[in-house]
């Protein structure tokens, strides 16, 4: 991998046909920025809009290669997002409906490889001790207000609502409907997750329906202006100082966000080091990346 004429094949360029036209067309040289194992990153990837800088580049290719070293397979979950995103926004064209495919399904595999490597053992790793200590030392943290945190179903005629409460009264799980109707595709790749909400900064409509409720009640369908609303209360807090039961999930969450931010960059070195990497020396600027 190291031999002479390889490295400096790389160097020159990597030849492809961009395409023709009635008549040939000249061919265009990309030039390579870097290789990770065994994928290249050109000068014209960096210049994408969306891109990202060459070292999100590389975390990129080193997070996929370690999911393919772990047999990671995400196939499925791909399909369900992909079919979720295809009917709210519509991707007819085949070249870019693989192209989205192929970054969707990157994307999921470098969720998967943090989730199992760094997210998991991190939280497992906080104990109800460090959680209850954190918690007497911040308790002023822990004053709420009334809120509810919900999820929800967002469709835009009356028959697909009713087909989906036919269906949650059926037991079919509320996350994977929200993904299959929800026209609300922000959410819905999260399952329907809107977040968490206290009194007022719901409308009126809205708030009737779901404050007060308990956890795991089914709100619904609730006209909004022209669609329906199917919500769920995910959960729920009174107003007053909360326990260390009720806030033991934050507490863990705030433990982990910090332990995270501190094992990632390890993380990222280790892959480095376990990696064929090569960066080769290019005017970044001239791409708009510094």
């Amino acid at each position: 991998m190291r031999d002479c004429n390889g490295v400096q094949a790389m160097k020159i360029a990597l030849v492809f046909v961009v395409g023709m036209i009635a008549r040939a067309q000249p061919v265009s040289v990309e030039e390579i920025v870097a290789r990770v194992n065994g994928r290249i990153i050109t000068r014209s990837e960096l210049a994408g809009s969306s891109a990202g800088t060459l070292a999100d580049q590389i975390e990129r290719l080193l997070l996929i290669g370690r999911a393919a070293e772990l047999n990671i397979n995400v196939e499925s979950e791909l399909e369900k997002r992909f079919v979720a995103y295809q009917r709210v926004n519509g991707l007819s064209d085949p070249e870019n409906s693989a192209d989205f495919k192929q970054g969707l399904r990157e994307s999921l595999l470098a969720q998967r490889v943090l989730a199992e490597e760094v997210y998991r053992p991190v939280w497992s790793s906080i104990s109800n001790a460090d959680a209850r200590r954190y918690y007497e030392q911040h308790r002023s943290d822990f004053v709420r207000r009334e809120s509810v945190t919900l999820r929800e179903i967002r469709v835009s005629d009356a028959a697909r609502a009713a087909l989906v409460m036919a269906r949650l009264r059926e037991g079919d799980r509320f996350e994977e409907l929200a993904r299959e109707y929800s026209e609300n595709q922000q959410s819905a790749t999260e399952g329907g997750l809107l977040g968490t909400f206290r009194r007022g900064e719901l409308l009126k409509s809205l708030e009737d329906a779901v404050f007060g409720r308990p956890r795991n009640f089914i709100a619904g369908p609730i006209d909004v202006d022209g669609h329906f609303e199917i919500l769920r209360v995910d959960d729920r807090a009174a107003e007053g100082q909360a326990s260390f039961e009720e806030s033991r999930d934050e507490i863990t969450g705030i433990l982990a966000q910090r332990a995270i931010a501190l094992k990632f960059p390890q993380y990222l070195a280790g892959l480095r080091q376990r990696a064929f990497l090569r960066e080769f020396s290019v005017n970044l600027h001239e791409v708009g990346r510094s």
